[in-house]
């Protein structure tokens, strides 16, 4: 099955779960390429936390597409999230 090119953006978000969970991917949007890295990658947070995988996640990747480097990383995303909702 291939991927839509809508998202296929520079920025790719790994999402690493809790053991006994699949670790998944997601690409950023095409059309946001223009904006900051912290903005694409804050969108991206923001519609995560709106998932069911919000609940068994440890570690949010974010790499650049083109060159792999990682540009940011949020460890220990449980307990990040626990202390924002308080």
């Amino acid at each position: 099955m291939s991927r839509p090119e809508h998202i296929d953006g520079r920025i790719k978000m790994v999402i690493n779960t809790k053991a006994g969970y699949q670790n998944i991917t997601w690409g950023s949007f095409k059309k946001l390429d223009n904006n900051t890295d912290d903005f694409i990658i804050q969108g991206m947070i923001d519609r995560f936390k709106k998932t069911a995988y919000d609940q068994i996640t440890q570690v949010l990747q974010f790499y650049c597409n083109k060159t792999g480097n990682l540009l940011k990383e949020v460890k220990d995303y449980e307990k990040h999230n626990a202390e924002k909702s308080k």
